[in-house]
């Protein structure tokens, strides 16, 4: 009987596991937010805004350059 217990649990966690997790793969990007997002592009393909992360200021990015 308590066998049949664990077995229980161990398939109740590998079932939440399956419906919790996300499917995007790691340092690759997830499909389904990328279709989603659109960024404004030029007429040869690269976009239009430069990123920025917004971790300086102004007067320190200007001396990284």
């Amino acid at each position: 009987m308590k066998q049949l217990r664990v077995y229980y649990l161990v398939i109740l966690i590998a079932a939440s596991f399956t419906f919790i997790s996300t499917g995007c793969a790691r340092k690759s990007g997830c499909l389904a937010i990328e279709k989603t997002t659109k960024t404004a592009l030029k007429k040869n393909g690269k976009p239009r805004k430069k990123a920025s992360s917004g971790l300086f200021d102004k007067k320190t990015q200007r001396k990284m350059r």
